[in-house]
């Protein structure tokens, strides 16, 4: 089963470069291989920033309009991700713990259609 592990996080604290850029890709990587050293790897990456993302908004009347940034009322933007294979949810979990974040975050986890 697949399963997609979403990185969000405060807005200002997704913008925030990290102090040793790197070491973090590093680390990313090694989860990377990890996975895929395990045939459990689909893909991953980080995205863009934040401010430079666009957002779609459908009417009722099937109109779309586009703004500037992600739609989000808490704050929160989706910074990077990861595409599983885990034999449960259980898994998938224990796979997000390992995810490297740098900054207070959250990881959300959701099954993934083949």
């Amino acid at each position: 089963m697949k399963y997609l592990l979403m990185i969000v996080g405060d807005r200002v604290a997704m913008s925030t470069p990290s102090p040793d850029p790197e070491r973090q890709m590093k680390l990313y990587q090694a989860l990377a291989d990890e996975l895929s050293s395990l045939g459990k790897f689909h893909e991953g990456a980080g995205l863009g920033p934040s401010s430079e993302a666009r957002t779609l908004h459908r009417s009722d009347a099937g109109e779309f309009s586009v703004s500037e940034g992600p739609f989000s009322e808490s704050g929160d933007v989706m910074g990077g991700y990861f595409v599983i294979e885990a034999e449960s949810m259980d898994e998938a979990i224990e796979w997000a713990k390992k995810i490297p974040l740098r900054t207070a975050a959250k990881i959300e986890v959701r099954e993934a259609p083949d």
